[in-house]
């Protein structure tokens, strides 16, 4: 039960967190908004992932994300810029990223060659399978865009998160026994993120409202 409520309390955590970031980033209109916003996510999808080693809580990561988005924003239309149209990439990149987090880890073994591997294939599906929806079944895109899309946004984005799920690889390893050591810490971590959280909604909500 005490796990229980920890696993709830970091899904709640990762999935505010990665709502939040979409919604402050996506705010902003640039031209590697795709890349940084999948990036920040895959990132803290892989974190979570890494505290959380349980087929399925990906995707329940990426369905407080995406109700955190649509509560603060709302819901866009898909003929505006890339991942301003709602929870739909959102919701993409987090099933991708459980279906190949699931085939290339496990509760026992998560390294960094099998982070790079999710990478890759949550990328280049992901921006596939939404270049596609623009591009033949919306008809808001040209072929071109949707061949710059995969090539060039998807790598980048490989390339980045990749990089940086490494580095974080890494470092959790070296500094999990500091990590976990000490019930103080424990619980001072468990207040701290339930008040992020709170903030974080209410925050979201009377936004929503302006």
């Amino acid at each position: 039960m005490k796990h229980l409520r920890k696993h709830l309390l970091l899904i709640l955590l990762f999935g505010t967190l990665i709502g939040l970031q979409e919604t402050i980033i996506g705010s902003f209109d640039f031209q590697l908004r795709p890349v940084v916003l999948s990036t920040f996510t895959l990132l803290l999808l892989m974190a979570a992932r890494y505290s959380i080693r349980s087929k399925g809580s990906s995707i329940l990561v990426i369905l407080i994300a995406v109700l955190f988005k649509i509560n603060t924003i709302g819901v866009q239309s898909c003929d505006t810029n890339v991942l301003l149209c709602g929870p739909t990439a959102l919701f993409l990149l987090g099933l991708n990223f459980e279906i190949f987090s699931g085939l290339f880890t496990s509760a026992l073994s998560f390294r960094p060659i099998q982070a790079i591997k999710i990478c890759l294939f949550t990328a280049f599906v992901s921006f596939a399978m939404f270049g596609l929806m623009n591009t033949f079944i919306l008809m808001t895109w040209e072929t071109e865009t949707l061949f710059r899309y995969i090539l060039v946004s998807a790598s980048l984005t490989l390339f980045l998160s990749g990089g940086l799920s490494v580095f974080m690889l890494i470092l959790a390893e070296e500094y999990q026994d500091t990590l976990h050591q000490g019930e103080k810490f424990q619980t001072a971590f468990r207040n701290m993120a339930k008040i992020i959280i709170f903030s974080l909604w209410i925050l979201g909500t009377v936004s929503s409202f302006q």
